[in-house]
Formats: structure tokens, sequence, C-alpha cells
């Protein structure tokens, strides 16, 4: 090898190639000649590898703000990314989060946003160290963080209420409410149609949690609610769903349980919506 084009340094001690190609991948040997003789180095082996033609331009600004700590695999060729803190969302989005999805098409996005929010999720506070799918789907997410969009951890257990809007974790969750939001107007809706108490809500995870609908005609005997006369009604698409009870004469309450079933990890725990989504008739 000798000095030109795009090689310079070959006498010297640092050879130099400019603009590297797949070709120049090889086995390299540095030999010192002098009057005394000759000795050649250990050789080392140089893979050079193409930059993808599908690569986006600014998927090497990911890890702009924060150092790339986890790599997940996912469905349909994508890849879960997670930073020891914000990391930039390059073209397809100007806001931070600690998780982002990088598409086989090179480009990158967030998980979406907070609802209520323009915050991207998830926003967490500290680092983000290890990434886990589970057989079912979900994941585990492990790292030092101490909050996750606005929710410290000593505030996420089922009867908490970080956003003090008197709807507890487990039942924002059972009614796709932002735990950090305070969003009441999410609350079952009830209402007198004909002859009937109704009441509307929405089931965001039924496959996770039992919805149940109970009846009362005496606020003041706690044992008196029942499920028996309720129609429980069916499920939309939306998740939407109207259970009705006949009304009959005299005072009438509905209120919606919510348990986790027993497959979940607090399975022993559960939240109640009480007369807050009551109505008197």
């Amino acid at each position: 090898m000798t000095d030109g084009g795009r090689f310079s340094g070959t006498a010297t001690p640092a050879l130099s190639i400019t603009g590297t190609l797949p070709a120049d991948t090889g086995t390299y040997t540095l030999t010192v000649t002098n009057a005394l003789g000759e000795a050649a180095a250990t050789p080392v082996f140089i893979l050079v590898r193409a930059r993808p033609a599908d690569r986006a331009p600014t998927f090497a600004d990911l890890a702009s703000g924060s150092p790339v700590s986890a790599f997940l695999p996912l469905p349909e060729g994508r890849m879960l990314i997670a930073g020891d803190g914000p990391l930039s969302q390059g073209a397809a989005s100007s806001l931070p989060a600690a998780l982002a999805i990088a598409h086989p098409d090179g480009t990158v996005a967030n998980l979406g946003l907070v609802p209520g929010t323009t915050n991207a999720l998830p926003q967490v506070t500290g680092r983000i160290l290890d990434l886990v799918r589970q057989p079912d789907g979900k994941l585990i997410i492990a790292g030092t963080f101490t909050s996750v969009n606005g929710v410290p951890a000593n505030q996420r257990g089922p009867a908490d209420d970080p956003d003090s809007d008197g709807i507890a974790n487990l039942l924002e969750y059972a009614l796709g409410l932002a735990p950090a939001t305070p969003d009441s107007a999410g609350l079952p809706i009830a209402a007198v149609i004909g002859g009937d108490l109704t009441l509307t809500c929405t089931r965001a995870d039924p496959a996770a949690l039992t919805y149940l609908v109970e009846t009362t005609t005496d606020l003041a005997t706690p044992a008196s609610w029942t499920a028996t006369g309720v129609t429980q009604g069916t499920p939309a698409a939306d998740g939407l769903t109207t259970a009705t009870v006949p009304l009959g004469t005299g005072p009438r309450f509905l209120r919606l349980r919510v348990t986790l079933l027993p497959s979940s990890p607090s399975r022993k725990r559960r939240a109640s919506a009480r007369p807050r989504s009551s109505l008197r008739a």
C-alpha cells in the first residue's frame, strides 16, 4: 500500500483512509523496515459496513440529549429504544421522552402524548435501564426513575390519588383517565330514561378488571348494595357501556365497583366509585 487517492500516511505510524468503503474490509499489518531488517505487528482485521440507505438523516440525533440505555425488538420490524433520560425524537417530533420507537424505514416517533397535555409519553424522571417484553405483550420497564408522567413512586397504588381529583388510580385506569390530570368529567354518568335508572361509563380494560354496577335504596346501609336486578349492559366497540335498573318508587342509587382480576399482581386490592356516580330519583 502506498500514499495516493484515499490513502495517506502509509509510511507513518498512522494510516488514514478517507471515505472508507466496504471494499476496505480486510486484515491490516504494520511492517517496520530499516537497515537492520523488518518487523511486523500483529495483524488487525477491520470490518467496514455501509450506512443503510433507508436510515433517516435525523436518526443519529436520537440520543443527542441522553445516552441510549436499552433496546427491545418489537413485532413488524420495529425497535423500542430507552434512554438514560430524555431522547430527541428527530424529525418525527421535537417532544422529549425516555422511550421512542424506531420504525423499519428508519423514522423515529414517540409513544404519543400524556392525555390533556403536550408532553410525550412517557415522561420519566430518572433512568431507564432495561426493557422486557412479557409473553402477553406487556412491557416491564426497569430503572431508577422516581416518577412516570408526573406520578411519583409513592402515589402509584390502586387507592392513591396523585392528581387530587377524588378518583383513585385504579378507577382512573378502569375508565381510561389520566392519573396525573384532574378529570372528574370522565366519571360514570347517571340518568333516568323512561322507567329505568341508568349508569354509563367506559370500560377501558375489561381483560384485566371486573366492572360491576350495583344498586341500593338505602345509602345508610353499606351491606345493602347489590347487583341483583341490574342489567349490566353490553360494551360497545369503544368500551362505552350502559347499565340499567328499574326505577320503581322511592329513592334508588347506582354505583360502579371495579376490581382487579385474580391474575393481576395486585388482585387483593380494589377501589370503587361511590355515591359520586349516583343519582337519586
